[in-house]
């Protein structure tokens, strides 16, 4: 494979403040082997230095235009930062906005693009989800609520645009199904925007993913203008290696390079529940979660770090003292993780998703693989790109619809109402 698809970590508060030296000072959690540069990510003194990362703006203070962290405010030129927009946490009733008070959404949607031009050299465009419809707490009951607030979103964007800014804007795409897909995708097309992000079945189904890459294509909507495309929350090594391939086919198509992008927070969702990744997969492409017991009580006499006690080779495990994970919570009168500790169990399972992902590609390409990515590899993805035009490639990939919705990631198709109502689950 001459190019990679990149994954972008997830970046969270959590992490990005208990990596500053002035965070750890003021708690007085500093650690024999703990060195906030260690875990910093953005900085070439980290042990896994990583160039990429995602940053969602629903996450984050956008009021304040600058970013708060020193290690984002302070990152090399050749970084790259790669904003979301709050989608998500519209889809999750987690945005700090009133539907019902014009001047109110309007602040946040000024705020956050303000907030993404700022920071940020690539930013998803602020959409309304569809992967949430039917859920009895979120506001946008049908499709095409999602798909009109969306559009008033993107015309707000649109018109407040800062003319000098440099932040290339993608697309989102959203959608349940192939008609609600191509719906969405004649609405927004016109804007002027750098490349695309996929989500809903676009992101939850590698045929989805395939097939609308190819829709693009078919169109002239991948060029040397709108060359990236962004997959919205997936990290599943087996995912990541098509898209690789995906990409460098795609490309081969369009006449260009295209770039293909991916991102996910399991390495800090799974830290919150204090489990460890592990770093060995099967041919699945399938990363497992270590079953190991990190109690107090099992680690409290372990002077040995997080590798020693899990069998882990990582670099950041090294530096991990099982026995300076915990500290005393005086009010509750036990003992618990703080948030430094939090932080590096993130970091040691960020860096197992990359030794995860390279391995991944490793396997992919020596061919170690099971029966299903055999096939996606040497019939499905030659089979349709080697059809003479988009069309025939479309109908080629069809024929392999029920094997990609179901074995590699599991996609329901809801059964859609024909006024894109409520769907059965």
């Amino acid at each position: 494979m001459s190019r990679r698809s990149k994954y972008l970590p997830a970046l969270n508060s959590c992490f990005l403040n208990s990596i500053q030296d002035e965070y750890i000072k003021n708690r007085n959690r500093w650690h024999s082997h703990y060195k906030p540069e260690q875990f910093n990510i953005f900085s070439p003194q980290c042990e896994v230095y990583c160039k990429e990362s995602l940053l969602s703006a629903g996450h984050e203070p956008y009021k304040k235009e600058i970013v708060q962290y020193p290690c984002l405010q302070n990152r090399a030129s050749d970084t790259l930062l790669v904003g979301d927009s709050g989608g998500f946490q519209i889809a999750t009733n987690k945005l700090n906005i009133d539907w019902n008070n014009q001047k109110n959404v309007d602040a946040v949607r000024l705020g956050i693009l303000r907030y993404l031009e700022k920071n940020c050299d690539i930013a998803m465009t602020l959409d309304v989800p569809t992967f949430t419809i039917g859920h009895p707490e979120f506001k946008f009951s049908t499709f095409d609520q999602c798909m009109s607030q969306t559009l008033e979103n993107m015309e707000f964007w649109m018109a407040n645009r800062n003319p000098d800014s440099k932040l290339r804007l993608l697309n989102v795409l959203q959608g349940r199904n192939e008609a609600e897909v191509e719906e969405w995708y004649g609405k927004v097309k016109h804007y002027d925007t750098h490349g695309w992000s996929f989500s809903s079945a676009n992101s939850d189904c590698v045929y989805y993913m395939i097939r609308t890459a190819l829709m693009l294509a078919k169109d002239g909507e991948l060029n040397s203008h709108k060359n990236w495309i962004h997959v919205l929350g997936r990290t599943m090594p087996a995912v990541s290696v098509i898209l690789t391939d995906l990409q460098n086919r795609i490309s081969e198509l369009v006449g260009t390079e295209i770039q293909i992008s991916y991102d996910s927070s399991s390495f800090v969702q799974s830290a919150i529940t204090a489990t460890l990744l592990d770093h060995t997969m099967s041919s699945e492409l399938k990363a497992r979660t270590a079953k190991v017991d990190m109690s107090y009580e099992a680690v409290k006499d372990q002077k040995i770090s997080l590798n020693d006690y899990t069998g882990a080779k990582t670099k950041l495990g090294s530096a991990i003292m099982l026995d300076e994970m915990y500290i005393w919570h005086e009010k509750e009168h036990k003992w618990y993780w703080d948030v430094p500790t939090y932080s590096q169990v993130m970091a040691y399972n960020y860096e197992v998703t990359t030794i995860l992902m390279n391995d991944a590609h490793t396997m992919y390409e020596e061919d170690h693989l099971n029966g299903t990515l055999l096939k996606v590899k040497h019939e499905i993805l030659p089979n349709v790109f080697s059809k003479r035009t988009i069309d025939e490639m479309i109908a080629e990939l069809a024929k392999y619809k029920g094997l990609l919705v179901n074995d590699i990631l599991k996609y329901n198709e809801p059964v859609v109402l024909a006024d894109h109502g409520l769907f059965d689950w």
